[in-house]
């Protein structure tokens, strides 16, 4: 359970990439807080900061990477691979260290995801992909995060491989399954609708259908741009019930009309408020 300070820490990361930019120096502060929650807290939160802002932080996440606890450096590693590539490769050294000299496994795992983004070609992906099967379960939670790294065109390459953790008895593997699925250009996630109407309606944590529910809705946010109609068209037809069109719908509509079902049923451009 996540102690009061890191939970005071994880409000400011709610706050949007803008805004929070303004607090960072309160953030940066809590890294070296004694209580490694707090930590593991201010490095996440720091991953919330645009590429840009992160940069000017770059060096205060990477002394993260020698953190004596396994939480905070897998933290680290995930933040700094936000970062813009150019940024990222001045660490690329480090990382390396880390993925093959690091005590725990997931953060090596978490560290070959971010050396993957800096050297596409150099085989990396074949030491994650294993790891997906890994008896420990944050080994795979780290494994699919990994994926998550990936330039859309190729991370459709692995959606099967997804897909396939969303039968995961765990529920965090589940929900970092969906949201690195929804990470997928529109057309390819829309090959996926039907599993993530499946785990947004029955899967049985709420955390799970939320993050399902919600990449459903960037399907049918697709209902007004024609270009991208026409390629959700071809690739797959949507089939939701009324009851998930007045979910999905719920952020751009007060109630989910006739139009609205139209709109993700048939594919056919309607004007959304």
């Amino acid at each position: 359970m996540r102690t009061c300070g890191a939970a005071a820490v994880e409000t400011l990361g709610k706050l949007s990439a803008e805004a929070l930019a303004s607090h960072a120096a309160a953030v940066l502060s809590k890294l070296e807080d004694s209580d490694r929650d707090v930590r593991q807290a201010a490095v996440e939160t720091l991953g919330k900061l645009s590429a840009e802002a992160l940069a000017s932080h770059a060096a205060a996440v990477l002394a993260k990477l020698e953190d004596s606890d396994k939480y905070v450096r897998r933290a680290a590693v995930q933040t700094l691979g936000k970062l813009e590539l150019a940024v990222l490769a001045k660490h690329k050294m480090a990382l390396r260290k880390l993925a093959e000299q690091d005590t725990d496994a997931a953060v090596r795992v978490s560290a070959y995801g971010a050396l993957h983004k800096i050297e596409p070609t150099a085989g990396h992906i074949e030491t994650i992909l294993p790891s997906l099967e890994d008896s420990e379960l944050q080994v795979r939670v780290a494994a699919v995060r990994a994926l998550g790294n990936l330039e859309p065109v190729e991370l459709a390459k692995y959606a099967a491989v997804l897909v396939a953790r969303l039968e995961e008895s765990d529920q965090d593997v589940r929900r970092w399954a969906v949201e690195t699925l929804a990470k997928l250009e529109l057309a390819e996630l829309a090959k996926y609708a039907e599993v993530l109407q499946k785990r947004a309606n029955e899967d049985v944590r709420e955390d799970v259908r939320e993050a399902a529910t919600k990449a459903f809705a960037q399907l049918q946010a697709s209902c007004k741009p024609a270009s991208d109609l026409a390629r959700v068209r071809r690739e797959t037809l949507l089939l939701v019930s009324w009851h998930n069109l007045a979910r999905i719908c719920a952020d751009r509509s007060e109630a989910a009309d006739e139009s609205a079902v139209e709109c993700a049923v048939n594919h056919q451009s309607v004007e959304v408020p």
